[in-house]
C-alpha cells in the first residue's frame, strides 16, 4: 500500500507542522524546498503531482476552483487536502493528517480533494456523490455525504 507523500504550499508551510510530519517519517516537500515561493497555484499543483505528492494548502477557494477545472478537463493529479488557517494548534492538523494518511492510500487520493474540517474528513470526486459542502453551506453540517475519519 503506497502511503501519501505531502507537498505543503507556501501558505501552510509552518515549520512546526513540517518538522512534526517529517519526524514521523512522512515525506514532506514544501514550496520553499521546491523553489516555488511566489509561483502560481497551477505550478504548485503540477509540481506536487509530478512528484506524487498530495498538496496541503489553506488556499481553499483557489485550489478547489483549480481542482474543478482539472477534473472538468480530465487532467489527473495526486490530490489536494484543504485546511483552514490558524484554526488549530499544530497538534490538531498533525493528528488529522496522520488519520487521513493511515486510512487512505496515495492511489485513493488521486484526483480527489479532501477537506480537514472539525472531526470529519470530507471528500469530493467529480461525477459522484460529494462530501464537499455546497458553496455557502455551514461546515460540518452533517448529512450522508460526510464520513468520519478513522
Amino acid at each position: 500500500m503506497s502511503r501519501i507523500k505531502i507537498y505543503i504550499g507556501q501558505d501552510a508551510m509552518g515549520s512546526d507542522l513540517v518538522e512534526a510530519l517529517r519526524s514521523r517519517g512522512i515525506t514532506v516537500i514544501t514550496a520553499l524546498d521546491a523553489g516555488l515561493i511566489a509561483r502560481s497555484d497551477d505550478q504548485q499543483l503540477a509540481f506536487a503531482s509530478e512528484h506524487g505528492c498530495v498538496l496541503y494548502t489553506f488556499n481553499v477557494s483557489d485550489f478547489y476552483r483549480l481542482y474543478m477545472e482539472r477534473a472538468g478537463a480530465g487532467r489527473e493529479y495526486a490530490g489536494t487536502i484543504l485546511a483552514q488557517p490558524q484554526r488549530f494548534s499544530v497538534g490538531e492538523p498533525l493528528r488529522r493528517i496522520l488519520r487521513l494518511r493511515a486510512a487512505t492510500t496515495a492511489a485513493s487520493m488521486r484526483n480527489q480533494v479532501g477537506k480537514l474540517a472539525g472531526r470529519l474528513h470530507e471528500s469530493h470526486r467529480p461525477g459522484g456523490h460529494s462530501g464537499q459542502p455546497a458553496p455557502g453551506a455551514k461546515e460540518g453540517s452533517g448529512g450522508p455525504a460526510q464520513r468520519s475519519d478513522r
